[in-house]
């Protein structure tokens, strides 16, 4: 058998070339327009081979005439078909309305939330209007679902540039919330609307419990406050009582108590004293964070040296400063608070014949940073949590008066603007306590 020679098999698929050309191009003309259109509305059902096909098809064709005919239908076409994928990729649900406010459009989100409502329309509301859905809300949702409407009629209209609202959408197993956004635009002068729905129900059940902590919060503190009421008024008085009587058994009687009976009259006196100090320190430890006085600034340079003379020195210690303090913004009664507790346990514990209190600071960018050293008898390691909690003293009271607060107070109002305190110390050396405060107080 002989073969078909070289020319006749190039002219062959040229005739062949030609003969689908011509097709196309008929095929095209007449329904190509129709036929493109009605294919891209139903794009998105098709699978992703599908896709792919149906894309490089129209793709050969394009290449095959090089975009004299099918150009302006593939390029419109194209341009559908890569918004709806745009749209696809939100996780927001959106829908297009189109004047009348009837949904024309809708993305892979809103179908898929459809379809885990088992929503038994098919089309997922295409072609149903908008307003109409508002409607048919249940009754329990009608004031949502009319506040909804009344936004599209105005975003639609015009009088409106935009709306928004919250609202709840509670399935029969899980609480849901969702915000609702409508924006208007145009296409080819035809007013459109996005509407969008996004799961807010984390952002939600978290303000839900915030909301609850801060009511707990609120009750705490009408508790503290009933609380420091009944200690600074129904305390207090039978101290004072108490402390009156000592008094009196002390100056009518005194001729008639031994040794023994006069001392034990003083320590009635120094627990009354002890316990009253008790009552001022839990009042001034309670009013931290609840009671605030005005964010001013502080001229740490003049309010150092004045805390220093209001404290009783002994004529054995010295204190001094580093220069040019820096301006703090925070509540003036706190600040001196800080300093006059840390000034003053260093007097108080100071050991040395020649005592030395030195402070400085220093910047740190965002932090100011503060000490108070001294060359005191030092403190162990094992301490340091324990001295900055309430009414604990590493020294029997008897030794040393004290109600283990004033560190626990300092504590709490530097870590109140958002600082931090620790403690340098060694044993017969001395002790240095380092806070920071912010440059930038939240007020």
């Amino acid at each position: 058998m002989s073969s078909i020679p070289p020319s006749e098999t190039i002219w062959k698929e040229s005739e062949i070339r030609r003969f689908i050309r011509k097709i196309a191009i008929a095929w095209l003309t007449t329904f190509g327009t129709i036929t493109l259109l009605i294919v891209t509305t139903q794009f998105v059902a098709l699978s992703e081979s599908q896709r792919l096909v149906l894309t490089f098809s129209i793709l050969g064709v394009l290449l095959l005439e090089g975009g004299i005919i099918v150009y302006p239908v593939l390029r419109k076409t194209w341009m559908m078909l890569s918004l709806q994928s745009t749209l696809d990729a939100l996780s927001l649900h959106l829908a297009i309305l189109d004047e009348q406010g009837r949904i024309i459009r809708v993305n892979q989100a809103w179908r898929d939330f459809a379809d885990s409502n088992d929503w038994k329309d098919s089309s997922y509301g295409i072609g149903t209007n908008y307003l109409t859905l508002c409607e048919e809300i249940p009754v329990d949702q009608a004031e949502d679902a009319s506040l909804a409407s009344k936004g599209i009629r105005d975003v639609l209209t015009g009088n409106l540039k935009r709306f928004s609202m919250e609202y709840p959408c509670h399935s029969p197993t899980e609480k849901r919330w969702f915000f609702m956004n409508i924006t208007r635009f145009l296409e080819n002068g035809k007013p459109r609307l996005v509407v969008t729905h996004e799961n807010i129900t984390a952002r939600k059940i978290a303000e839900n419990r915030q909301d609850a902590l801060v009511k707990e919060l609120e009750a705490v503190n009408r508790e503290l406050k009933n609380f420091a009421y009944v200690v600074s008024h129904d305390l207090k008085a039978p101290l004072r009582a108490i402390s009156s009587l000592a008094n009196w058994v002390s100056l009518d009687y005194s001729d008639r108590l031994d040794d023994e009976g006069r001392q034990h009259l003083r320590l009635l006196q120094g627990r009354v004293k002890r316990m009253h100090n008790l009552i001022d320190g839990i009042l001034q430890y309670s009013r931290v964070g609840r009671i605030r006085e005005a964010m001013v600034p502080i001229p740490l340079e003049l309010v150092i040296p004045q805390i220093v003379q209001g404290i009783d020195l002994p004529a054995n210690i010295k204190v001094e400063t580093s220069p040019k303090f820096p301006d703090v913004v925070c509540e003036p009664t706190r600040i001196e608070q800080v300093f006059q507790n840390l000034l003053s346990n260093s007097v108080k514990y100071m050991d040395k014949p020649e005592g030395y209190i030195r402070v400085n600071h220093q910047d740190l960018g965002a932090f100011w940073e503060f000490s108070v050293s001294d060359n005191g008898p030092g403190i162990e390691e094992r301490f340091f949590e324990k001295i900055f909690q309430i009414f604990q003293t590493l020294q029997p009271r008897d030794e040393f008066e004290s109600t283990g607060i004033g560190l626990s107070i300092v504590k709490k109002i530097v870590e109140m603007y958002g600082g931090a305190i620790t403690v340098e110390s060694e044993i017969g050396k001395g002790t240095t306590i380092r806070f920071t405060l912010p440059k930038a107080i939240p007020q």
